[in-house]
Formats: structure tokens, C-alpha cells, sequence
């Protein structure tokens, strides 16, 4: 097995990177091998990959799975068997998005490169002006070039008794619903569990506060 490149960021695009399986001569039949991956939790692949008869070689795709999760360089072989074949692998490296901080901003350099082309971008700075800093952009997953993209919990008290927040979620990100007196806290622990982001709005729940009485809201993002 060789592949275009064996190692890429958690966050790269699809696919991540093409593995090719060649065999020593050309296969008389169509041959289907299986593929074992031992770590869905890193990455993602075909069950199964087919060299064609008449031809020495199949490749197929490896696409990277975010996790959200600082749990370092990850390292996965992958493993291909096939009915009269010796069995072969490749070990694939899934480096972890939120490392690599080479000018020590707070900001990945990849999200630096993906989104301003450079490490130029400053963590307190708002390049598109919407009210979140850029390092509050990264911890979102919002776009930090684009005002329209950015966090605004939506509350409603339809029952008189309880609010209901709405906000929208991006994967690889945990939310969870605070509450205080006052815009300056104390906050109160975490309402609910942490909530994973699948790309759809979540849906939290608290009391009201009692007539006359005033309650402040946030929702904070962790990755």
C-alpha cells in the first residue's frame, strides 16, 4: 500500500489523502480485498477496495474525522486482505488540528493558513466585524471572515415558566447553557451535560426567572 501522503491535519478536506494498492502482477479475475480500519474515530475509508482484472493496482479514498479532541498525533494503520494475497498495510498519522501554534497566538496554524493564507491574524482582532474575536471565531467554528457566520443564541418563554435557548452548533464543538444574576457572573455551573454539535440547532431548557426578576444567559463553546 503507498498513498499520496501519510500523514494530514484532523481538519483536512476529503479525502485526506488516496491510498493505491498494487499487486505484483495483473490480476486474471476481478480481486476484492477488505479493509480493516481499527479507529473510526480518526478517519474513514471504503469497506472494501477492487483491482480490476487485467490491472495491477486500485486506490481508494481516506478522509480524516475532526474530533474536536486535543488527544495529540494520532497513528492508524490500515490493513488490506485478500483471497490469496499476503496481507498488506499502511500506517496513516492523523495530526491533531489543535497543536500546531507556531507563532503562539492561541491560534492553530491551520486555521491561520485556511482562513487569512498566514499566521498574520491577532486573537483579540475582529477582521469581519461581528463581535467575536478571531480566537473566539477558532473556539466557535465560525468563520472569522465572514459576519453573517457567528454565534447568537436565540431565547423564547413560550410556557411563562421555563426559557427555551436555541443555538446553532458546528461539529467537533460542546455546548453547554450557563446562568447568572448578573452580566458579571457569578455563573452558574453548567446547566445540562455538554450537548455535541452535529451542524443542527440544540435546544436548552431553564426556569424563568420570577416576576420582576431578571436572569442572565450565555452559552459556552468548548472544543
Amino acid at each position: 500500500l503507498t498513498a499520496t501522503t501519510t500523514e494530514f491535519f484532523e481538519n483536512a478536506a476529503a479525502p485526506a489523502s488516496v491510498v493505491t494498492l498494487r499487486l505484483a502482477h495483473a490480476a486474471a479475475t476481478d480481486l476484492t480485498f477488505s479493509l480493516t480500519n481499527p479507529d473510526v474515530s480518526e478517519l474513514t475509508l471504503p469497506a472494501t477496495v477492487t483491482v480490476p482484472a487485467g490491472q495491477t493496482a486500485a486506490s481508494f479514498p481516506v478522509s480524516a474525522v475532526n474530533d474536536g479532541t486535543a488527544d495529540g498525533d494520532q497513528a492508524v494503520t490500515v490493513l488490506a486482505t485478500g483471497p490469496g494475497q499476503l496481507p498488506t498495510s499502511i500506517t496513516l498519522t492523523v495530526k491533531d488540528f489543535v497543536n500546531p501554534d507556531s507563532d503562539g497566538d492561541g491560534l492553530a496554524d491551520t486555521w491561520e493558513v485556511t482562513n487569512f493564507g498566514g499566521l498574520s491574524p491577532l486573537p483579540d482582532g475582529d477582521d469581519d466585524g461581528d463581535g467575536s474575536t478571531n480566537l473566539q471565531e477558532l473556539i466557535q467554528g465560525t468563520s472569522p471572515t465572514n459576519p453573517s457566520d457567528k454565534l447568537v443564541p436565540s431565547v423564547t418563554n413560550s410556557s411563562g415558566t421555563t426559557l427555551q435557548v436555541t443555538v446553532k452548533t458546528v461539529p467537533g464543538r460542546l455546548y453547554q447553557l450557563q446562568t447568572a444574576p448578573e452580566p458579571t457572573g457569578p455563573w452558574s455551573d453548567p446547566v445540562s451535560p455538554p450537548v455535541a454539535g452535529n451542524g443542527s440547532p440544540v435546544n436548552f431548557a431553564t426556569p424563568a426567572p420570577a416576576q420582576g426578576g431578571k436572569l442572565f444567559l450565555r452559552v459556552s463553546v468548548s472544543y
